[in-house]
């Protein structure tokens, strides 16, 4: 039965509104639609371009789950174009949606290999140059023999990447792994401080865009199999390496063109990276992280 109000009018079934006593329960009409208390302030808006993550996207489940990540966050286009200004472009840039992830890093390979020798060097490494071969007998690897010099060691670490079934085959130790040449692309804008720009990971493409101090821009790289140790710079790779680049930062067609470098990286047949003992002897190798994420984590994803 409906209530009437004081001034005689019936109120409408279902939104009274009681002075005393528990809210209606499941069943007996729609809940009550209270108000928030007097003082309560109102939740301030979303950010216009700084937007809460899709967590049903595939790409922001995977950065969710790596625990490097740091905050991941949606970017529009706007955002991600004034975080890596190489984006945009007079005619528009970039125009899609970004992922970004705050735990993104970047490293520069020479001096991180310079500072671990010096570091290792203060606690008594001796380095050594050559030629390298393990000496194996009995099932077992008894050390190194580099520049005719043998090293007798208990165990020995192999990092050689894709020259890893060379050196541990005479041991008796197999692993699935082929070389895999990757060209690289160095770039100059003159002008532009990118000491703070974001690395960048292009959706799809397997390709990304990082910075250094020097307004300097490192874009690539290739993938390529069947090439064996074969180093050089051919047109085709330079070309794939610019046409992605330009591809998603249109602004950098004006950059100066510096160097490319060609290098044969590792590649298991089984694409994961692998640390792992071996069963036959005492040899530990180490294949290292997947290629193309060596020089820097992504900042920007999907972009």
């Amino acid at each position: 039965m409906p209530l009437d109000r004081p001034d005689g009018r019936p109120t409408r079934r279902g939104r009274c509104r009681t002075l005393s006593g528990p809210p209606r329960g499941p069943g007996r009409g729609r809940p009550n639609r209270r108000r928030p208390p007097r003082g309560r302030r109102p939740r301030p808006a979303p950010h216009p371009t700084k937007k809460p993550p899709n967590r049903c996207g595939p790409g922001w489940r995977r950065a969710a789950a790596d625990p490097h990540a740091g905050e991941v966050t949606t970017l529009d286009a706007a955002e991600a174009r004034r975080l890596s200004p190489a984006l945009g472009h007079s005619g528009g840039g970039f125009q899609g949606t970004a992922l970004h992830l705050s735990g993104g890093a970047r490293l520069d390979g020479r001096r991180l290999q310079a500072a671990l020798v010096a570091a290792a060097e203060r606690h008594g490494l001796r380095t050594l140059s050559g030629t390298a071969s393990l000496e194996a007998r009995d099932g077992r690897v008894h050390g190194v023999r580099v520049a005719g010099e043998l090293v007798s060691a208990d165990a020995v670490v192999a990092a050689a990447g894709a020259w890893s079934p060379a050196l541990l085959g005479p041991a008796g130790v197999h692993i699935d792994v082929v070389p895999q040449r990757g060209q690289i692309v160095h770039l100059r804008l003159p002008g532009s401080d990118t000491s703070d720009w974001p690395v960048v990971l292009p959706s799809g493409s397997g390709h990304y865009l990082l910075t250094f101090d020097d307004s300097r821009v490192v874009v690539g790289a290739t993938r390529e199999d069947g090439t064996g140790f074969d180093h050089r710079v051919t047109a085709g790779g330079l070309a794939e390496v610019l046409r992605h680049a330009l591809a998603v930062a249109p602004g950098l067609a004006g950059a100066t063109h510096l160097e490319t470098r060609a290098a044969s990286a590792r590649r298991a047949r089984t694409g994961s990276p692998c640390w792992a003992p071996s069963p036959r002897c005492r040899a530990w190798w180490s294949l290292g992280a997947p290629p193309g994420r060596r020089l820097g984590e992504a900042s920007v994803q999907g972009a």
